[in-house]
């Protein structure tokens, strides 16, 4: 059985705790997404 994605998300982050890490990852997680862009700009450039 497959449960998707969101709402998998759904219920992990109805957990205060782990609401709270994953709200604490986010600016690390969008430096590596900015990163990424960076990388695929200068690959198309």
């Amino acid at each position: 059985m497959t449960i998707p994605f969101e709402k998998l998300k759904a219920r992990l982050l109805a957990d205060p705790k782990v609401e709270a890490e994953y709200d604490a990852l986010a600016p690390e997680f969008e430096i590596a997404a900015e990163l990424l862009r960076a990388r695929l700009r200068l690959s198309a450039a």
